[in-house]
């Protein structure tokens, strides 16, 4: 058939990874998001912390299905050095250099005021029972980074950038990654659906610039602890 015939053509790398992005999401979407936990988990709707734990579960799939398959993928399937996708230092003085000017002077103030909007109230923490003590607020933030965060830029800024960049170029591979990482924000208030394009740009170039997922996820952990942090105080 000739579909077969134009599919068998050009680079197999590119085609197991363009289809592996939306397998993987299609499964975070369906079975992996805190909606999920109550239908796996239904027998545990009495414990105090649910509304915490439906979360953690949420980060946890994070981890496993945007870090440890494409992982896996990478040095099982590709056969591939897992520093060629971002997982080293990089460029540290251009990388801590970035980090030290945009966090205070960019990214600080802007977390600043959209602590202030409602629909970012309402919206974070996602589990507002975190509010309720210092201890339980820090666990969980630990987790939010470790799981979420790690999984998250491997995923996006790791094994997409890293991964389409020699087929498409550094542009293209850039906005191609951004296409999904935005679009997993659909259901997240319209600034952030909005900071997500921008920051998707911002990090892709940063990580390609410094060839590591580091200091793009520094960054992004700062602004979801951070938000976190200023909507309970604030």
């Amino acid at each position: 058939m000739r579909f077969i015939e134009t599919f068998k053509e050009g680079d197999w790398k590119t085609k197991i990874l363009l289809l592996s992005v939306p397998v993987i999401i299609l499964v975070y979407i369906y079975h992996g998001m805190d909606e999920a936990f109550a239908r796996y988990f239904s027998h545990l709707s009495n414990l105090y912390y649910l509304d915490i734990y439906r979360y953690v579960y949420q980060f946890l799939a994070t981890l496993i299905l945007f870090f440890l398959f494409p992982l896996a993928i990478i040095k099982l399937v590709f056969k591939e050095k897992l520093k060629d996708y971002g997982l080293s230092l990089g460029d540290k003085r251009y990388g801590l250099r970035f980090i030290i000017i945009t966090i205070p002077l960019i990214v600080t103030p802007i977390m600043i005021l959209g602590a202030y909007m409602p629909q970012v109230r309402a919206e974070y923490p996602l589990s507002k029972l975190v509010q309720d003590k210092a201890s339980v607020f820090l666990l969980y933030e630990f987790s939010y980074v470790l799981l979420y965060y790690v999984g998250w830029e491997f995923f996006f800024r790791g094994y997409m950038l890293f991964g389409l960049r020699e087929r498409f170029g550094d542009i293209y591979a850039i906005l191609l990654q951004v296409i999904p990482s935005s679009l997993l924000h659909f259901n997240k208030p319209q600034p952030e659906f909005l900071g997500s394009i921008i920051l998707g740009l911002v990090l892709g170039y940063l990580a390609l610039r410094t060839r590591s997922i580091l200091y793009p996820l520094i960054i992004h952990s700062y602004i979801g602890v951070s938000t976190d942090l200023l909507v309970t105080i604030l």
